[in-house]
Parts: structure tokens; sequence; C-alpha cells
């Protein structure tokens, strides 16, 4: 009879386990809260780079509007109020980019998601969005996290 032998290496399990140690430590005395700014001025700058491209933080294209097709600025960039406004807090447990749906513009969840807008809702907005929200529209959230964890494990 023929048996199967299995070979298990364990080699850095000691430095996973103190690396697993201080992840936990510092999860429980509330200092995750720099990691979590780090990643609120992520996706503020991922939604401002959205303004900047035209698309959206997954890379869908806007729809042009009207003023732009007629060469009379970007879409959705008239005064860059709407993309001034948007901004991030952070505790020790999470991240979010704005209160008021990212922005404390009135118009800017139109054009976040999309809808009938104006007197008698007439105006039909198509959706532009901005904002990340998911970890995959992040510019650069895994880089973010990598990075941070690099020098406070270090």
């Amino acid at each position: 009879m023929s048996g199967v032998a299995l070979h298990v290496d364990l080699e850095g399990l000691e430095q996973l386990q103190r690396t697993l140690n201080r992840l936990s430590l510092l999860a429980t005395s509330g200092e995750l809260r720099g990691l979590f700014e780090e990643i609120g001025e992520s996706g503020v700058a991922t939604a401002r780079l959205a303004f900047h491209d035209q698309r959206a933080p997954g890379g869908q294209p806007w729809k042009v509007s009207q003023r732009a097709e007629a060469e009379m600025g970007d879409t959705l960039r008239l005064s860059n109020v709407l993309m001034n406004s948007i901004d991030w807090d952070a505790n020790a447990q999470q991240a979010t980019i704005g209160v008021y749906g990212g922005t404390n513009v009135a118009y800017g969840a139109i054009h976040q998601l999309g809808g009938r807008a104006g007197r008698g809702r007439k105006v039909k907005i198509p959706a532009r969005p901005f904002l990340p929200v998911s970890v995959a529209e992040f510019d650069d959230l895994e880089g973010t996290v990598r990075d941070w964890m690099e020098r406070v494990l270090a």
C-alpha cells in the first residue's frame, strides 16, 4: 500500500502572528483612524479625478452635457463648486466620503444618480457618477492600505 506524504512549511509563521497581533492592537486601540483618514483622502482624490477625466470612477465616460457639446466648458465643471465640495470624514472604524452623499451641494445627488429635475420634473438628468461607491472604484485603495501597513507595521 502506498501512502501520500504531506509536507507543510510554516516558515514565516511567527512574523505573520506578530503582524496579526499588531493589527489587532491597532484595531482595538482606535489607531486605525490614520488608515481611514488616508482612505477618505483617496476617495476624494478619486472623485475629483472623475471631474478632470469626465468619467465615472469605474471608468465609464459621462454623457457629455449640452454646454460641453457647445464647447463652453466641461460637463459638471462650470464653476467647480460641486467638485470642490466633496469632502471626507474618518474615525477609528470607517471613512465617509462626504456627509450628504459625498457633497453638501444640493444638486450633487441628481448628478451622481441621475433622475428628473426642474419645474415639473421635466428635465431628465443622466447619471454622471463622480463618487467612488465600491472598493474597485477607488483610484488606488490597495496601494493606500499597503503603504499605510508598511509604515505602521515596520
